[in-house]
């Protein structure tokens, strides 16, 4: 009984994130520096070619933090995660990428994933925050570093790293 009434808690909460995607989360504990957040910090440095620019990085910033909510939602309901169907098959502007962070850093909140907090701090204040929108980042670019920053998620998320 109790695993029921936590899923449809859950399920609850995400439809009224669906409703109102401007709910404010408050913000979780402060960064520093560990072994996940030194290897996006060496994945930076080593690719300077493909993360050229500010949004390119907050692009591949959101894309950590997607792929890590995509795994924990996967695992929680044994099914493809639900946040799949607001990726708009990953074809993403700067403005719906940067409508996707807060909206992860609530569902993880939801979920309560307090152990990723860290990371996610550590992106948003080092890439996420620098978006310039004066920058003319080609949208391929954009949707390239997103999933590049995905697939790096999912390896931090299954300890793959």
């Amino acid at each position: 009984m109790g695993k029921a009434t936590s899923l449809w808690k859950n399920l609850l909460m995400e439809y009224l994130i669906r409703l109102e995607d401007d709910i404010n989360v408050v913000p979780m504990s402060t960064t520093q520096m560990t072994p996940q957040t030194e290897i996006i910090e060496k994945f930076l440095a080593g690719h300077p070619e493909v993360l050229s620019d500010d949004n390119s990085h907050a692009a591949f910033g959101v894309g950590v933090c997607v792929g890590i909510l995509l795994e924990v939602q996967a695992m929680r309901y044994n099914k493809v995660a639900p946040f799949w169907n607001r990726l708009n098959k990953l074809d993403l502007d700067l403005d719906r990428i940067k409508e996707l962070f807060p909206q992860v850093k609530s569902y993880l909140a939801i979920y309560d994933e307090q152990s990723y907090d860290t990371i996610i701090n550590f992106l948003g204040i080092k890439l996420v925050s620098k978006i310039n929108s004066s920058i003319q980042t080609p949208k391929k670019q954009l949707n390239f570093s997103f999933s590049i920053g995905m697939a790096l998620g999912y390896l931090i998320k299954r300890n793959l790293i």
